[in-house]
């Protein structure tokens, strides 16, 4: 069928002159292109055989006193003329005037938002599509709902910076202590915690090399008692170490606490728009959005939660340890007879590698060795 196209087309351009051996040929092969050619050649010939009509009179002298005006006319006269006859020019007042509205609206937009035109969500067009006129002007508001925006009507329009907030920080300690007896001191502190209100996250026993029984714990306190617990903790024994941090959080908990507030309210909007879906398309891509949000949503829930819970507990990590034991003459039997066997390993490890070190050496002397044997034999 193709082919046949590309004849045709080829055809037409040998109307009046003689066909190539490769038409004729197709031509003899396909009726449908040799009857598309016979159809060419008839309508040509009553073309050619149509008798002439005369110009109706006074044509010429009209051209040419046209032509004479045309030269004559002014700027304005060709802008009417372009335009079309006067009684045809308001409609094109009308287009001037739709114009001039919008470039009124884009510099009106231009002040009341500056930067340009106001930031859209990506499934601003999904909602026009799917929502009624006055449920997209409450979407369209929604986008334009930053954080900045909500945390003006959350909070009255006050300034979170100058007013006055409960400042978020994350309290650390760390205090490690000698004490005659671990386990009591250990008991004490579960006592102490449970009624300070808090709980313990982490306990360890173990023994060190040196035979002393060591307890580490992790104590979760409230804040506001955070203070007094360090002090009490301090009476339990020789303080080794001690060391206490304080990290302020309280910008990023509040951005996080409004953009999270915003996040819900954009999942009740779409929740809205999902109610006046008309399409399975539509009613997909809000249920995308939604996923998405919601996604997001459950991510700084897990952040917020994470936060309230470092700000409103801190953590304070306690070591404990027992004095360390002497012995008679500062050594015991167990301990001398392990030092005795690590300096035998360590000496035996030394000697392996100084004799791998030695054996290639050893290897070349060993074969000078036996060449000077069998040349001394020889002479012999």
């Amino acid at each position: 069928m193709t082919r046949c196209k590309n004849v045709q087309d080829e055809l037409l351009l040998y109307l009046d002159e003689t066909l190539p051996g490769e038409l004729i040929e197709h031509l003899n092969g396909c009726p449908q292109c040799k009857k598309y050619y016979d159809d060419l050649l008839k309508s040509r010939e009553l073309l050619i055989n149509l008798p002439t009509q005369p110009p109706p009179p006074g044509l010429e002298e009209k051209i040419i006193r046209r032509l004479d005006d045309v030269k004559n006319e002014t700027l304005w006269q060709r802008f009417i003329a372009w335009f079309g006859t006067p009684r045809r020019i308001k409609p094109a007042w009308g287009l001037l005037a739709v114009v001039l509205i919008l470039l009124a609206s884009l510099g009106v937009s231009q002040m009341i938002w500056p930067g340009g035109a106001y930031r859209q969500d990506k499934s601003a067009d999904l909602f026009y599509a799917a929502a009624p006129r006055q449920l997209a002007a409450d979407f369209s508001n929604l986008s334009l709902g930053s954080a900045e925006a909500y945390e003006e009507s959350a909070f009255g329009g006050e300034d979170i910076g100058t007013s006055a907030i409960d400042r978020k920080i994350i309290f650390t300690g760390y205090l490690e202590a000698e004490v005659t007896s671990p386990e009591e001191a250990q008991d004490w502190i579960l006592d102490y915690v449970q009624r300070m209100g808090g709980f313990i996250a982490e306990t360890r026993r173990f023994v060190s090399s040196t035979e002393q029984v060591q307890i580490r714990m992790v104590l979760r306190i409230p804040t506001t008692g955070f203070d007094n617990a360090l002090a009490e903790l301090s009476k339990l024994g020789k303080i080794i170490d001690k060391s206490v941090q304080g990290q302020d959080i309280t910008e990023q908990y509040y951005d996080l606490e409004t953009r999270l507030q915003t996040k819900i309210k954009q999942e009740e909007r779409y929740l809205e728009i999902l109610e006046t879906a008309y399409t399975v398309e539509d009613v997909l891509k809000v249920e995308r959005e939604l996923d998405r949000i919601r996604t997001d949503i459950e991510s700084m829930e897990g952040t917020m939660r994470y936060y309230k819970d470092r700000t409103d507990f801190a953590t304070i990590t306690v070591s404990l340890r027992e004095p360390a034991k002497i012995s008679v003459g500062g050594f015991t039997i167990r301990n001398i007879f392990k030092e005795i066997g690590e300096a035998f390993l360590r000496n035996v490890q030394r000697l392996l590698v100084f004799i791998g070190s030695l054996a290639p050496w050893l290897v070349l002397l060993a074969v000078v060795i036996v060449i000077a044997v069998l040349v001394r034999r020889k002479k012999h």
